[in-house]
């Protein structure tokens, strides 16, 4: 086999696994909309999911992205309802991990635990077939890992429920789907060239 070809699947190979993170610490507390071709957007829902969603700003903090608005600068319960981070990543991409970073993280998740601290993400658009991921109490940069096949345009951050310690979101890793597409690619081009060269054979 030509050894062009055979070049050209590694590198299809390596560029369909490349993971990337987006480091979302070391901010100046300033609010974006975009972080490194990610859309960002928040809002916040006062008492349920059947009433309006009011807009509000993304900080950019030194901990990683918040919510303007509310009790603090986090992803938190913003009083009498809940606030949610929205990244929009504008294509279709492989969700591998998140890690956050809060206050007094690291308590026990027990049920009816008013204390507790639960995160709740939801990967893709918002639909009945598509329910939040209920992650529970997660430590100060720990990483939580996504479960196989979590893939989408979207994630959304939330806390699980009103009255609970809020959080930043610190950083996420993700692979983008385009990489499955060039390996594809290549193992067309490596076939076509193993079919031309029986032909000649």
């Amino acid at each position: 086999m030509n050894k062009f070809f055979v070049a050209l699947l590694a590198l299809c190979f390596s560029i369909s696994a490349s993971a990337i993170t987006y480091d979302f610490t070391g901010g100046d507390g300033s609010t974006i909309t975009e972080f490194n071709g990610i859309q960002l957007s928040a809002f916040f829902n006062p008492n349920g999911n059947s009433d309006p969603n009011v807009a509000r700003s993304v900080l950019h903090t030194r901990n990683g992205l918040g919510v303007l608005g509310g009790r603090n600068r986090q992803i938190d319960n913003g009083g009498p309802g809940r606030e949610t981070l929205v990244l929009n990543f504008g294509s279709y991409t492989d969700f591998i991990s998140f890690t956050i970073r809060g206050q007094d993280f690291g308590r026990s998740d027990t049920p009816g635990d008013p204390n507790a601290d639960r995160v709740q993400v939801r990967v893709g658009q918002p639909s009945q077939s598509n329910p939040w991921i209920k992650v529970g109490a997660l430590d100060n940069n720990v990483e939580y890992q996504f479960a196989p096949g979590a893939s989408g345009n979207q994630l959304r951050f939330r806390t699980n429920k009103k009255n609970v310690q809020g959080y930043f979101l610190a950083s996420v890793t993700t692979v983008p789907d385009g990489g499955s597409s060039v390996a594809l690619l290549g193992l067309g081009l490596i076939g076509l060239a193993f079919a031309r060269r029986r032909l000649l054979s």
